[in-house]
């Protein structure tokens, strides 16, 4: 069984949408102590609240961090941040996407050919 190691964090790409949520929940059954939770919208995202209250409610340590990887000067601020006050890095699982929908997509056109999405 995968377990982590108690004095390390591990950064977590795109942690609060619903495959990150899930991740960090496992990581913390697999005895993770510090997860470092990376997202676009930090904790404006509408689970975010709830999740860093259950998990540090089992005494694990949950940053969130409003942080686009895309953006070096971003991810670096969010990774001195990290530094100063969480254990060193150990890991990184990666769960972030963009999925983007446009009429040019869809075969067959009708009227959810106008419909754009993006997650």
């Amino acid at each position: 069984m995968t377990t982590f190691a108690e004095d390390a964090s591990y950064v977590l790409v795109g942690g609060l949408g619903g495959l990150g949520r899930a991740i960090c929940r496992w990581m913390a059954s697999r005895n993770c102590k510090y997860i470092i939770a990376l997202s676009r919208s930090g904790m404006e995202s509408p689970h975010a609240s709830s999740l860093k209250e259950e998990l540090e409610g089992n005494r694990i340590k949950l940053a969130v961090f409003a942080c686009d990887v895309g953006h070096r000067e971003q991810l670096q601020s969010v990774l001195s941040l990290c530094a100063e006050s969480l254990p060193p890095i150990k890991g990184v699982i990666q769960s972030a996407m963009v999925i983007r929908v446009s009429s040019k997509d869809i075969i067959g056109g009708g009227e959810d050919a106008d419909k754009h999405r993006t997650t």
